[in-house]
């Protein structure tokens, strides 16, 4: 076939597409990677934050709880403090990811941009839920003492802290 055309080329379109689609695949595998590294990284660090500040949360239970508020209140204001930080943290994660897009579209691949409403619908909603859950799941032990326990591991606590101030 190329003999009577020494000047024409033939390849294969098919395989060149295989070989791109296959590109694309390895690259989506590698974000998808990327994504969930991020998202243990995340999950981890609220965990440490939260069991860093393990001690200020028993004072703070304790005193509410001498106050008379009941576990239920204390329960739902725990839980209702990492929704919210979770919908911020869904709200902020929608906009970065507006503007990426934006940019990959308008200035990488030239495309007309349009907003993505469903990020901003299921950013904010599976951030608040897993932040929440999350922490709750870290808090649950300390919701579940009850008030006198409660108050003399706080009382522990206080103590050897004043100790240590003693001896130095």
């Amino acid at each position: 076939m190329l003999k009577p055309f020494p000047t024409l080329s033939l390849f294969d379109v098919d395989y060149r597409i295989q070989q791109v689609k296959d590109v694309i695949k390895q690259v989506s595998a590698a974000v998808e990677f990327i994504l969930i590294l991020i998202l243990c990284a995340g999950s981890l660090v609220l965990i440490a934050q939260v069991q860093a500040s393990i001690e200020e949360r028993q004072q703070e239970l304790a005193i509410l709880r001498t106050l008379g508020a009941k576990g239920k209140l204390i329960q739902q204001s725990v839980i209702l403090e990492f929704v919210i930080v979770g919908l911020i943290s869904g709200v902020i994660a929608a906009f970065a990811n507006e503007i990426a897009l934006y940019l990959l579209q308008t200035n990488i691949f030239e495309m007309e941009y349009r907003i993505h409403f469903e990020f901003w619908l299921l950013a904010p909603l599976v951030g608040a839920s897993v932040v929440g859950c999350l922490g709750a799941l870290t808090c649950w032990r300390l919701l579940r003492i009850n008030t006198l326990k409660l108050i003399r591991e706080v009382m522990q606590l206080n103590q050897g802290s004043l100790m240590g101030y003693a001896i130095s």
